[in-house]
């Protein structure tokens, strides 16, 4: 314990002087930053091509451009690289060598070496986890017993048999009487019109077979939980994977069961599956309709819940329970559509029920529940547990009573995620992220062991946990008794496995329990247990976007046990999916930070599809923008190891054709210092002080999806930060009628967006807080708001606030790649100066005071301002800072003028051209490149 006090006094204690120095000290680090405060690259092993003498020339080269330190991946793409031979297995001996040599070098330079927590990117895992520690999914089949008909044995889950890693466990069986519509698989049509598009004029018929979208085949059954999304990665109809509408309109088919039947469920494709690239604004809408004696008739019209890149699960709708033989289904879409299969069924279950159940990630549905008969749902008070009666064989010593009757047979399965993309040697199972055990066997079978073997004695300063690409996990052994004591409740069972029981409400309050349970587990046993060991053996901690980005979870609780909370960004930025605040949203992490009291915020930076085309200059305009959205401090992605010699021909390797290739054989690696010079600049001024937000949107106390980053009803010149349940009631204070935070941050507003269920301890501390005088609202234009904190550069200016006692610093940039003149008004007063973080100089600027007067009561003073007169060039950022102590202002030239532009170079068409030449003739070799 005495090791991890120390270390965290050290790491901090060196921080805080690099970082938080005042007056003339500040200005002086401004114009050339310390070392602490400059970015760190990942730096990327690719399969088993390593040498000491290329670790030795890429770390001299990582220095010299401006680095503080590295982490440290192996990944496997590719093979061997030209000219290399030897390749090293990764985790032989041979391997640990080189990872002590890399670790002993970067000390002997002066860098950092931390390392990403198992090989590959994602995420936890290696050949060190046993199928029993590896991460499990609930799974269970259905068995439906006739009256009078003896019951058959029950069959184990679809994935059961699939293969002896599955490892199939039973947990229970659950009998209780059929609800109606329960004993088919699904209806079956006789015929199908369509599809048919709409192409702005008529619609017209398409060639697309439809029994690819309405399967005829009775025999089909009902897939239910884990087994949804196995099914559909072995294909539906592969045919089905080809189908689809282009471009924005309608499509829709009628049905015809032949016959009068009674439909409670649509069961449609994945959402992921109708457009990836749209996946977190789908903008699809679904409207089912019914023909009926007065026409067709609108059962429900919907829009597609928000998802994510990882959603495999059909989507189950409920539908008013209705009687009729034909059908009517409209898919209206602003992009091009593509279609899997659509069922009916006459079974009713709760509404996007396996994201309700946290098999997958998708926003709920909200709205008032859709009416559904006592009939078809299952009686709570009717379940028997028949748990103790299944004999190895899977038949039961029970006889029904009578009736129709549905068995469950519930067990658990290894999920079978493995980490990725690893070199095969270093492959295996993802650990359990339920159960602490999981996580010690993990950090036991890798970091445990190197820092107990080739890197002992510090060589590691800290680890990374990058990238969440594992799905959900829902089980780990134990979980029923572990949710009973948490909850004060059992497992419902039916619930879980897609059926609604008692009614809906009730269906629903159980997965905010069960959903909210496992986002608690998650951060508990996994990421606060990781924290645990790795501070116990000295080494800081950082982790990346996971909670409510693929697996259902708080967005900001599971970052309160890291050292340095961490995000994403892509280059170059766009308005979809990758590149997109959506993909990779920037505020949970930000506002983790700033609620659990972490000062600093880094990104995985410039992650893009590789071209060779990029410029450091283009990279400037990207950075900009999200040290506004709370970024604090780049990690570069990446850097490639190259163990040729000097003699090899550039530019050197990629990262599978992903990222941005810093490496010592680009072009523009002699202007790197000047690029990190300035990135370092913007870091040491934004993590001075504390943020300045007006207002704390709470997400709710549903486990949730992520609102759009884009928010139409935050007006223009306000920020916001995210809360969840855990902040609200463990972090935040009611004082001088604001909600603020211990480290001081306030804010003036709690806002509740979209909020229909609070629990009665929140509802307590809301109700504590506004009668302490803090102000709660469900309209944010109906707030008690200050004047904007900046206004005057509308979209074309990004910004972030920053105070530190009597100062005010505002980052200022422009939104994109052109320039900007003009005045913004501030709010805020004192002596002002511009700080050029790519220039490192810092001027006096002229001020013009101002004032604004607001009706609301808590504002009836004026409200000072300033108006400042800004230029700005193309990609360019300032710092404006407001001083009211009275001191002096700093006055510094440029330190040097970061030359990071045309000078850049490009690469793409020489590459192209050499492309087709034989090996010898090459002049340059992109390895891993794109084509």
């Amino acid at each position: 314990m005495m090791r991890r006090v120390s270390f965290l006094f050290v790491s901090f204690a060196v921080c805080s002087a690099a970082l938080c120095a005042d007056g003339d000290d500040l200005a002086a680090a401004f114009c050339n930053p310390p070392r602490e405060a400059r970015p760190e690259t990942w730096f990327h092993v690719i399969a088993g091509n390593v040498s000491t003498n290329g670790l030795k020339a890429d770390f001299a080269a990582v220095r010299k451009g401006g680095f503080s330190g590295v982490q440290f991946f192996h990944e496997d793409f590719g093979g061997p690289w030209p000219g290399v031979t030897n390749q090293t297995r990764c985790l032989s001996a041979n391997w640990d060598a080189y990872v002590r040599f890399a670790a002993e070098e970067c000390r002997r330079l002066g860098l950092t070496f931390k390392m990403q927590n198992c090989p590959g990117w994602s995420m936890a895992g290696g050949p060190w986890i046993a199928p029993t520690n590896a991460m499990r999914d609930l799974v269970f089949s259905r068995t439906i017993v006739e009256p009078g008909a003896p019951v058959p044995p029950l069959k184990r889950a679809l994935q059961a048999d699939d293969h002896d890693w599955r490892d199939y466990r039973d947990i229970a069986v659950v009998a209780f009487p059929s609800p109606d519509g329960d004993a088919e698989t699904c209806l079956t049509p006789v015929s199908v019109t369509g599809p048919r598009a709409y192409d702005g004029d008529e619609y017209r018929r398409c060639t697309h077979p439809w029994w690819c979208y309405v399967p005829r085949d009775p025999s089909q059954p009902m897939l239910d939980g884990a087994a949804l999304r196995a099914a559909w990665r072995e294909g539906f109809s592969e045919a089905g994977r080809e189908l689809g509408i282009r471009g924005a309109g309608e499509a829709r088919f009628d049905v015809d069961f032949g016959r009068d039947v009674r439909v409670r469920t649509i069961e449609i494709t994945p959402v992921q599956q109708m457009n990836h690239r749209h996946c977190y604004a789908p903008e699809v809408t679904l409207r089912v309709e019914a023909e009926t004696s007065a026409g067709w008739c609108v059962l429900r019209e919907t829009p597609m819940p928000k998802s994510n890149w990882m959603d495999n699960s059909p989507l189950s709708l409920a539908l008013p329970e209705t009687t009729a033989r034909r059908f009517r289904v409209t898919y209206v879409h602003r992009h091009d559509m593509a279609f899997a299969f659509t069922r009916f069924r006459g079974r009713a279950v709760p509404d996007n029920w396996e994201a309700d159940a946290a098999y997958v990630l998708r926003s709920r549905i909200r709205g008032p529940h859709l009416p559904v008969s006592r009939a078809a749902c299952v009686d709570p008070a009717s379940v028997v547990d028949l748990t103790a009666k299944m004999r190895p064989d899977g038949s039961l010593d029970w006889q029904p009573p009578s009736g129709r009757w549905t068995v469950l047979r519930i067990g658990h399965v290894n999920a079978g995620h493995r980490n990725s993309p690893a070199p095969e040697a270093a492959t295996g199972w993802e650990c359990d992220k339920l159960a602490a055990a999981g996580a010690d066997a993990h950090y036991d079978g890798f970091i445990g062991r190197l820092v107990r073997g080739p890197l002992a004695g510090g060589l590691l300063q800290g680890l990374l946990l990058d990238s969440w690409e594992c799905a959900s996990q829902t089980w780990t052994p134990g979980l029923d008794r572990a949710f009973r004591a948490a909850c004060g409740r059992d497992l419902c069972w039916p619930a879980l496995c897609g059926y609604v029981c008692g009614d809906r409400e009730a269906t629903r309050a159980f997965f905010a329990d069960w959903r909210r349970f496992l986002s608690d587990r998650v951060a508990r046993e996994f990421y606060g247990r990781i924290v645990e060991r790795a501070h116990a053996d000295g080494l800081s901690v950082a982790y990346e976007t996971a909670g409510g980005d693929v697996f259902p979870g708080d967005p900001l609780d599971y970052w309160k046990h890291a050292d340095v909370p961490m995000c994403e960004f892509w280059q170059p930025r766009t308005g979809r999916f990758v590149g997109s605040l959506d993909f990779k949203p920037i505020r949970p992490c930000a506002s983790a930070a700033h609620l659990y009291g972490k000062p600093r915020v880094d990104a995985e930076a410039f992650t893009g599809h590789l071209t060779w085309d990029e410029r450091l200059v283009d990279l400037v305009e990207v950075a900009n923008f999200h040290f506004a959205q709370g970024v604090t401090h780049m990690v570069t992605q990446g850097w490639i190891h190259d163990p040729r010699g000097d003699d090899a021909p550039p530019p050197g390797g990629s990262l599978g054709g992903n990222g941005t290739p810093f490496n010592r054989r680009q072009k523009w690696v002699d202007h790197l210092d000047a690029f990190t010079a300035y990135l370092a600049r913007c870091t040491l001024l934004l993590e001075r002080g504390k943020p300045v937000r007006d207002v704390l949107l709470y997400l709710g106390d549903d486990v949730d999806h992520l609102p759009t980053a884009h928010l139409p009803d935050v007006p223009e010149g306000f920020k916001y930060d995210y809360c969840t349940a855990d902040a609200l009631l463990t972090r935040l204070t009611s004082k001088n009628g604001a909600w603020t935070t211990p480290d001081g941050i306030r804010y003036g507003t709690l806002w509740l967006r979209d909020t229909p269920h609070l629990r009665d301890d929140v509802k307590a501390r809301m109700t504590a807080g506004v009668a302490a005088g803090c102000v709660v609202v469900t309209n944010f234009a109906a707030a008690a708001l200050p004047p904007p904190d900046v206004s005057g550069g509308g979209t074309n200016i990004v910004w972030e606030h920053r105070r530190e006692g009597s100062v005010d610093r505002y980052f200022v940039a422009t939104n994109g790649d052109r320039p900007w003149k003009g005045k913004l008004s501030f709010r805020a007063t004192g002596r002002v100066s511009v700080w050029n973080p790519q220039e490192g100089s810092i001027v006096p600027a002229e001020g013009r005071p101002c004032q604004e007067k607001r009706r609301p009561r808590r504002f009836n003073d004026d409200i000072e301002r300033t108006e400042v007169a800004l230029d700005l060039k193309a990609s360019g950022c300032v710092f404006v800072v407001f001083d009211r102590s009275g001191a002096g202002t700093p006055s510094r030239p440029a330190a040097y003028i970061g030359d990071f532009g045309a000078s850049a170079g490009t690469w793409r068409a020489e590459l192209l051209r050499e492309r087709a030449l034989p090996a010898s003739q090459r002049k340059t070799w992109a390895l891993s490149m794109p084509d």
